[in-house]
């Protein structure tokens, strides 16, 4: 890893780099997960230092800003490499099937009012697989289940508990095809999840 682009991750987490120079490291940091670790680390530890200090209220401006992004596709960002390696998707087409989390008319119910998905086609490499996006309500679960095929979640939002593991933001779970699971949320938020898998077969008992 380049020494000058670490030097350069604290301006490019505050968003205070030029422009040009902002979009340049940008596209390095979208194509290194090891880039995306450190500017995950380095935004973590600059959250706690920020704790310490003395409030500074924000300009209109830069917090109308700050208010999009962090309710934006882009609040997802650190994870848009790895969604688009295993989805085999580009970065943008990622960045817009994330955009659709926000907007209500995407989402299509299920017959568990507390589920809720978003389907979208996956990249070639996942020809055959069932790829989308699986919302389910804080406090909720999801019921016991079996897969056709092997099975693969991220979470983006909330924590997915499963066999006594939490599985936060960025985590995730690879399941095999002949597991049988289920799993509830966390009471903090909604949890939601990009998935693809094989088939979906729901076991009682």
């Amino acid at each position: 890893m380049k020494a000058e682009l670490l030097d350069r991750l604290p301006e490019y987490v505050l968003g205070t780099l030029p422009a040009a120079e902002l979009a340049a490291l940008r596209a390095e940091v979208e194509g290194s997960p090891d880039l995306q670790r450190e500017v995950a680390e380095l935004t973590e530890a600059l959250s706690r230092s920020a704790s310490a200090l003395p409030p500074v209220a924000p300009s209109a401006a830069t917090r109308a800003r700050l208010l999009e992004t962090l309710g934006g596709p882009d609040r997802f960002r650190p994870f848009f490499a790895e969604l688009g390696r295993r989805f085999d998707l580009t970065v943008d087409a990622v960045r817009r099937l994330v955009g659709l989390v926000d907007d209500p008319a995407a989402w299509e119910a299920t017959p568990s009012p507390w589920i809720k998905l978003i389907h979208f086609p996956g990249g070639p490499a996942l020809a055959g697989a069932d790829a989308g996006f699986v919302r389910v309500t804080a406090g909720h679960t999801f019921p016991r289940h079996s897969h056709q095929g092997p099975e693969f979640a991220f979470v983006l939002e909330g924590t997915m508990i499963k066999n006594g593991r939490a599985y936060r933001p960025g985590d995730i779970d690879e399941v095999p095809t002949d597991e049988v699971h289920e799993y509830s949320v966390g009471p903090e938020c909604d949890l939601v999840a990009m998935v693809w898998h094989h088939g979906i077969r729901f076991v009682k008992g």
